[in-house]
């Protein structure tokens, strides 16, 4: 239909974005309901306007992070607004960094939501990598993709569902490092979830602000030894 066949106050066609996340179903997210329904609806937000892909985006955002603005674009007033932040933050559902102009928020985990990357995204692989994670190279591709496929088999037939996603998380964080510390980290989970929950939630808070000095391993390790049981 040409433009001017269109009806009035039709409006024009516009490229359908693929991306999607998940909400999960948890107690932690009827809890947070329960407790401030505000709370989730911010959470909801972030999740909604997470960049999920790659290439550009004029805030710089990262995957899995959001812009804000100010508590006007979230329908929410000024108070509501920074209660909702102050609670998600306490609870460790989210982490906030202000900027000049806004907020940019990020989901620690996948208890209310799951962010997921694009369909087919593999050939944009390299460009999510953490800073210190050297690139996939035709050298070494095909010895990579052997001992990830060998992680994701042991996850699949070993965890329930919720165990599988917190392993994810750490996988996707200590990148091609997970390779020699799966086993510790399968263990961990299996025996320790909520400390592991913790632990990948400060190492991706600490990537998100940069204050990862060595390497994500490392930190994590560090981490683990710091937290409490």
């Amino acid at each position: 239909m040409s433009a001017d066949a269109r009806a009035p106050g039709q409006r024009p066609d516009v490229a359908k974005s693929p991306g999607y996340f998940e909400a999960t179903r948890s107690d932690d997210a009827l809890e947070l309901i329960h407790a401030n329904p505000l709370a989730f609806t911010l959470a909801y937000i972030i999740a909604a306007r997470a960049n999920w892909r790659d290439g550009f985006n004029r805030h710089n955002l990262k995957f899995g992070e959001a812009f804000l603005g100010d508590y006007k674009t979230c329908g929410m007033s000024e108070r509501n607004y920074r209660t909702a932040k102050a609670q998600l933050a306490e609870w460790n559902f989210a982490t906030f960094t202000p900027t000049n102009k806004g907020t940019i928020a990020r989901l620690t985990d996948t208890r209310l939501f799951k962010i997921n990357p694009p369909k087919g995204d593999g050939q944009n692989a390299d460009a999510r990598r953490t800073p210190d994670e050297p690139p996939t190279t035709n050298l070494n591709l095909k010895a990579v993709k052997r001992e990830s496929h060998k992680a994701f088999s042991t996850k699949a037939s070993k965890l329930t569902v919720r165990q599988k996603e917190l392993a994810d998380r750490i996988e996707a964080a200590l990148g091609v490092e997970w390779t020699n510390d799966a086993g510790k980290w399968i263990r961990r989970i299996k025996t320790e979830p909520g400390k592991c929950e913790r632990v990948i939630a400060e190492v991706e808070s600490a990537a998100t602000e940069k204050r990862i000095r060595k390497t994500h391993a490392a930190f994590a390790e560090d981490t683990w030894k710091r937290f409490a049981p």
